[in-house]
């Protein structure tokens, strides 16, 4: 298989028509067959990638199932049948936000993990007081941000409003 360059090389010697075809094919190394077919025509000049070129789509998402603890149509597993679940076992105490939620799964960190975790854990903490320090006052419900997480209890209204 020739190198794109090659026929690309063959072709513009070819329309310059200043040499042979024996002379081309002498010059670039190549057999006087390949010079012949690249200028009749036959030969494609610039080769096409084998594979086409994917369009870049977004993953579709997982499907919408139902679930079967709560019956809503949901990407399983269900957050709300797992918040449920680990209140009623005592695993969770109200009021606590769901990116909370995700700093209770148990792994174990060794060497440079944890070393690494618990510098990262020591800016969260120290970004945290920081924040408390400078709003004492909690927000009201009206001013509170629309785009923040919800509460256990505001889940719980929204599970009664849907149930």
């Amino acid at each position: 298989m020739l190198l794109p360059l090659v026929t690309i090389t063959a072709a513009a010697m070819l329309e310059a028509s200043k040499l042979s075809q024996r002379a081309i094919a002498k010059k670039l190394r190549i057999s006087r067959g390949v010079v012949r077919d690249i200028a009749s025509g036959k030969r494609p000049v610039v080769l096409r990638p084998k594979y086409p070129a994917s369009k870049a789509k977004a993953p579709e998402p997982p499907p919408m199932e139902k679930c079967v603890g709560c019956g809503a149509m949901v990407q399983l597993p269900c957050r709300a049948c797992l918040v449920r679940n680990l209140l009623k076992a005592g695993r969770l105490t109200p009021g606590l936000r769901l990116s909370e939620i995700e700093g209770m799964i148990r792994v174990e960190l060794r060497g440079e993990e944890l070393t690494r975790y618990n510098e990262l854990h020591a800016v969260k903490v120290a970004r945290s007081e920081e924040r408390g320090a400078s709003s004492e006052q909690r927000p009201d419900e009206a001013n509170q941000d629309v785009w923040s997480e919800p509460t256990f209890e505001q889940l719980e209204e929204i599970e009664g409003v849907r149930g």
